[in-house]
């Protein structure tokens, strides 16, 4: 992918790439000479699925199990299954939303399955899970799981090691099983793609670049989809500034 500005001196056809923390977004743009109006506008389409997503997913497949969340348990003479609920699960794997978990319903749940749980390493995966909220690590813990994303990106492994106040993890992750796992996130984001194609009448032969900007754009899952898609030489990276190729800013 390229990272430089270029000049279009002619007509071209132009997909500008948006992809953020919550959303997805896509445009299909007839340029003329390096600008456009609004009438060139050919197409927009949009998915709420972006950034966050990729980071729910690696919490809630390969971080999460660590802290109970396939812990199961029955109450003695219930045939009744009970484990930690999918709001939860839910709420502990967006960072965004990681702070409004009320407190007492992890307590609760914490103590009901301690009188149940009777696996030995069940248990330490509940301890883990009542210290990371006791010390309030929540936040802390997500940027180490952030760094072990970006690693993941161009590492075939990466090790999450983590041992702060009662809480330790310690995780050896592996690229090929995250990507299998985003797999269903990149292919609604691609659909979302394709439909502003679809909608402009343009077929991906006839888009001369693609600009990718927001602060999910280096997802190598992503890239990886554009690249089959259009070609390595036609995608532009907008720099880490933010600034955008073409002056659209």
């Amino acid at each position: 992918a390229k990272s430089m500005n270029i000049k279009l001196n002619k007509e071209s056809k132009v997909l500008i790439a948006d992809l953020g923390a919550g959303t997805s977004d896509f445009s299909v743009i007839n340029m003329k000479n390096g600008n456009f109006s609004s009438s060139d506008i050919l197409s927009v389409s949009g998915v709420n699925i972006a950034g966050d997503s990729f980071d729910y997913s690696l919490m809630k497949n390969f971080i999460l199990p660590d802290f109970g969340s396939r812990v199961k348990y029955k109450r003695p003479g219930s045939s009744i299954e009970h484990g930690i609920s999918k709001t939860l699960i839910q709420q502990m794997s967006t960072p965004a939303v990681f702070s409004l978990i009320n407190d007492s319903n992890i307590e609760s749940y914490i103590e009901d399955a301690q009188d149940f749980v009777t696996d030995s390493k069940d248990l330490e995966r509940l301890d883990n899970l009542e210290s990371l909220f006791d010390s309030k690590l929540g936040f802390d813990l997500m940027k180490e799981v952030e760094g072990a994303k970006i690693n993941l990106s161009s590492n075939l492994t990466s090790e999450l090691i983590y041992n702060k106040r009662g809480v330790k993890l310690k995780n050896s992750l592996s690229q090929k099983d995250y990507f299998n796992k985003s797999d269903e996130v990149t292919e609604k984001i691609i659909n979302s793609l394709k439909e502003s194609l679809e909608t402009a009448n343009t077929h991906s032969e006839d888009i001369e670049y693609i600009l990718c900007t927001g602060g999910s754009v280096q997802n190598p899952l992503f890239l990886e989809k554009l690249k089959e898609i259009f070609g390595a030489e036609k995608l532009i990276l907008s720099n880490k500034q933010g600034s955008v190729v073409f002056g659209l800013e």
